[in-house]
């Protein structure tokens, strides 16, 4: 029966952390341990913490000073014991069956890298868990290796959806040294996703939607948009494409043509839907610099990409998203 490290950063939580902890607390599967990373809380999340510590022996709390999500991540990598490493953040939830869902194909697969996992969400104050749609059937990418693995979500998706949302082999992060980058404080999971895709040797797909994502938090990471957090993200895209264009050798030809792909298309979104989610006054600058980061799309394969590419280099990038919000105001309707 392999061990798991279930893995829970935190910091000003105190409303929603316990709840938290009861979902892995009362797990159908109970070889594992919890390991609470206390990321310099200042309300009463650290007290909460050490209350369940004192009660169960499974549960660590490891103090250390505000670091950000990704630094606390990393050190319940480096922290945790078991075979297998799962992440759950401090504001959302499991079901009861959840670790018993992932060990059960890590029986069945030995070793396995990454199992995908599958989330539900649910609006803060609410008990209604709604399926995400995005699933990975099992045989898209059963028996793959994580390039083409990621080759085959596109091909048959035609989208990938990055996010904390799996159980992780612990051998193969620390020997990868596939940690967060500690640098970012916003989208650090896609980056994340891209080098575990690349380097993971054998990659399954648990369908079962027991991860409960909690939005409408006031505070959350996730409802607040600012310019800043846009180029981070925006970075993000182009550093991998530099990537792309670098390694491509070294890179599986239908995962370089999928990464591609991807890295496209959510340009695409984040340049249609980021102006009417930041503030007003920040949209000029947003696309003043949104020039800089258009080259993305240069060498696109897709026509529609191309025809962007060269509608921001004519008529400029205002022009062309409202161009663009037309088009998919017409195509939705």
């Amino acid at each position: 029966m392999p061990f798991v490290s279930v893995v829970v950063p935190v910091y000003n939580i105190e409303k929603y952390l316990s709840t938290c902890i009861d979902s892995v607390v009362n797990q159908s599967y109970k070889n594992f341990e919890l390991l609470l990373i206390n990321d310099g809380s200042t309300d009463n999340s650290r007290a909460i913490c050490y209350q369940y510590a004192r009660n169960h022996a499974f549960i660590r709390v490891i103090d250390q000073e505000n670091s950000g999500l990704s630094a606390a991540r990393n050190t319940g990598i480096r922290s945790a014991t078991g075979d297998y490493i799962y992440f759950i953040d401090g504001d959302d939830l499991i079901n009861p069956k959840a670790l018993e869902s992932f060990v059960e194909i890590s029986e069945r697969v030995p070793n396995v890298d990454y199992i995908i996992g599958r989330m539900s969400f649910f609006v803060d104050g609410t008990t209604e868990y709604i399926p995400d749609k995005w699933l990975v059937d099992p045989e898209t990418v059963s028996g793959k290796d994580g390039q083409d693995a990621f080759a085959s979500i596109i091909e048959v998706n035609h989208y990938f959806m990055a996010g904390i949302r799996g159980m992780y082999r612990r051998e193969y992060l620390i020997k990868n040294r596939l940690f967060f980058d500690e640098e970012l404080r916003y989208s650090e999971d896609i980056d994340f996703s891209y080098r575990l895709y690349r380097t993971a040797s054998s990659v399954e797909s648990n369908p079962l939607p027991y991860y409960y994502y909690r939005e409408g938090r006031p505070g959350s990471l996730m409802n607040t948009l600012s310019l800043v957090k846009v180029f981070l993200t925006l970075g993000i895209l182009t550093n991998w494409y530099q990537i792309v264009v670098d390694d491509q050798l070294s890179l599986k030809p239908r995962f370089h043509r999928a990464l591609c792909k991807n890295l496209q298309d959510r340009f695409i979104v984040y340049y249609s839907q980021y102006p009417a989610m930041i503030e007003r006054s920040d949209i000029p600058n947003f696309f003043e610099k949104i020039s800089e980061y258009k080259y993305i799309l240069r060498n696109a394969t897709s026509v529609k990409h191309r025809l962007i590419y060269h509608s921001i280099q004519t008529i400029g990038p205002r022009l062309t998203h409202k161009v663009l919000s037309l088009y998919l105001k017409v195509k939705g309707g």
